[in-house]
């Protein structure tokens, strides 16, 4: 049965990759066994990332949506809530609220030429789609 995409579920910070002086990557795992197996999304989706006490922000995933077990999510540090987010750490928790919105048509591109054009962070949310597609 599909996680409830209102609920907070709990995630801790398995690995943290600075892009750059700006860029993060994390990549969050559900505390939870059950969540983990339950949870999926598609390329395209975003989750709320809830940082206790501070609030939330709509982040997309970047990982690839046939590797649900972790979830990638790269955030550039521009507002408050990104700021705390941005320092946080491994082994640090946050919450996950999600997927939201509609997923890429990737059934319709199989077996297709596909050309993805982004720029700026833009890059970031295509990442999975590309890996999956790959």
């Amino acid at each position: 049965m599909p996680l409830n995409p209102y609920l907070i579920h709990p995630a801790v910070i398995v690995d943290r990759k600075q892009e750059s002086t700006d860029i993060v990557t994390f990549r969050l795992q559900l505390t939870d066994p059950d969540h983990r197996k339950s949870f999926r999304f598609e390329a395209g989706q975003f989750n709320m990332l809830y940082v206790f006490g501070v609030g939330e922000v709509a982040i997309s995933i970047v990982s690839d949506p046939g590797e649900p077990e972790f979830l990638d999510h790269t955030i550039r540090v521009v507002g408050r809530i990104t700021q705390v987010l941005g320092a946080m750490q491994v082994g640090e928790s946050v919450g996950v609220r999600g997927p939201f919105g509609i997923g890429w048509p990737m059934k319709e591109a199989q077996g297709k030429d596909v050309v993805i054009v982004t720029g700026g962070l833009g890059c970031a949310p295509v990442v999975g789609a590309i890996e999956y597609m790959l």
